[in-house]
């Protein structure tokens, strides 16, 4: 008797970029790129986040990308699908503003990180990174846009996974969350 499998891809259907205006058209085109049919809802703060995802049922998924604005718990337990964050710097610069604290600390080597969401800021497990080599006699400012092309590229990579699939990104195990955690505070 001959057996015939079923492979059911469920192809996600809706997104929610938790981002600023100037990015939100070129992410919602990439993301759009990879899945024609998927609705992508843009939302700058907390409150446009909750209308978003109240609408959806909780079902969309959330993309962070560079954001200030910190989801809390209460949200991510609704969440259906694990929301992720793009973070303008590498897994040892967690926190604000990591663009300065490199310059201010040297760094050779720098990038972004791409992580779960959880309830403490840039704790999430890491599903991928992007690195470069700092240019010598890079100021902050020359740092900040390397910083937004990496964590551009990042996205890029990831894009066709995060408009496709309902399934959890495959995490980086042996990459780690280290280093000081910055905050406004200390800048």
């Amino acid at each position: 008797m001959r057996r015939i499998w079923l492979l059911l891809i469920i192809m996600l259907s809706q997104a929610i970029i938790l981002t600023g205006s100037r990015e939100a058209p070129t992410l919602t085109e990439l993301l759009k790129r990879h899945n024609a049919q998927l609705t992508v809802r843009h939302a700058e703060s907390e409150s446009e986040l909750l209308k978003h995802m109240a609408a959806t049922g909780y079902a969309a998924r959330l993309i962070a990308f560079t954001t200030g604005v910190i989801v809390k718990q209460d949200l991510l337990d609704k969440l259906k699908l694990k929301p992720y964050n793009f973070h303008p710097g590498p897994p040892n610069y967690p926190g604000r503003y990591p663009e300065a604290w490199g310059v201010y600390q040297e760094a050779r080597w720098f990038g972004s990180t791409a992580h779960q969401m959880v309830r403490l800021v840039d704790e999430g497990p890491i599903v991928d990174i992007d690195m470069f080599e700092v240019p010598a006699g890079a100021d902050r400012f020359d740092m900040a846009k390397l910083c937004y092309g990496s964590v551009t590229r990042l996205f890029q990579r990831l894009s066709p996974v995060l408009a496709t699939s309902t399934e959890d990104l495959p995490l980086r195990e042996e990459l780690q969350w280290s280093g000081r955690k910055w905050r406004l505070a200390d800048y």
